[in-house]
């Protein structure tokens, strides 16, 4: 009961402070911005360049480029966002810019960080583990269905496993901005706070997604209900060009909602850190 009053006010808290430091959601935005940038440029390049002509392994170092960079551009904000939550919670004055400051050695640990994080997206996608079921259409014989139980068994393994990566992932960045320690030693502490704070962890993660989908759930009923007045006053028909008022009120709200819950996901696992 303590972890599970624990995870409330966590995801409470985290909520609360995303919603009061509406300063931090620039954050948000400029990673948004610098993404599809660098996006881009990457993809640019692989015009210019014939990856088939290369030597194989330069040819894989530019097919996993892009998983780096989107990988380090997220860290960067992640840290920088991290680093400004910590001076807040401790009074200190620090600006947009002053959080991107970091020692040379949280800088090349952020980019180590970023290339392990590239390689195990690269992993991901070539396991391509199948769920086990399996459907097929024929439109003789009409839909088939299989069930392979093994594949069942290492679909439900490699995603335990992605599961637990993801919540060490989670602390990471916190520890290593708050400590500043090696690699291999902020990766430990990570995974020895996690086990020490597991079901605190996964408590306020399920407090904190229903908030958040409670929350969209109301915006997706005001915007219907700001729809169906813009209809009635232009006397729009009800059916699909209800589609056009519609995503047109809900893009502004949509977009401050995904701020709110990207600078809150990040302070989440800070703020556990910080108050354990």
């Amino acid at each position: 009961m303590k972890k599970f009053i624990e995870g409330y006010f966590f995801a409470k808290q985290a909520v609360s402070f995303a919603w009061n430091n509406k300063r931090l959601w620039w954050y948000q935005v400029v990673s948004m911005l610098m993404l599809p940038l660098s996006a881009y440029v990457i993809s640019f390049i692989g015009k210019k360049v014939n990856v088939e002509q290369l030597s194989s392994s330069f040819a894989y170092g530019l097919k996993i480029g892009p998983l780096f960079i989107e990988s380090f551009i997220s860290l960067l904000f992640f840290a920088a966002l991290v680093n400004r939550f910590y001076a807040l919670v401790s009074n200190n004055k620090m600006n947009f810019f002053q959080s991107f400051e970091f020692s040379r050695h949280i800088f090349l640990r952020l980019v180590a960080w970023g290339f392990v994080l590239a390689l195990a997206g690269v992993f991901k996608s070539i396991l391509g583990v199948k769920s086990g079921f399996i459907f097929n259409y024929d439109p003789v014989a009409g839909v088939s269905f299989a069930f392979s139980f093994f594949q069942f068994l290492m679909w439900s393994a490699s995603w335990f496993i992605f599961f637990v990566w993801s919540l060490i992932v989670f602390y990471f960045v916190p520890v290593l901005i708050k400590k500043n320690k090696p690699l291999i030693q902020t990766f430990k502490e990570a995974s020895s706070f996690l086990l020490r704070n597991l079901w605190t962890t996964i408590v306020a993660l399920v407090f904190y997604f229903l908030f958040f989908f409670l929350l969209f759930i109301v915006l997706v009923c005001f915007t219907f209900f700001i729809s169906w007045i813009i209809a009635l006053i232009f006397s729009i028909p009800f059916g699909s060009g209800w589609f056009i008022p519609f995503g047109v009120v809900f893009i502004f709200p949509l977009i401050l909602f995904g701020l709110f819950f990207g600078t809150g996901s990040i302070v989440l696992p800070a703020l556990i850190y910080e108050k354990r």
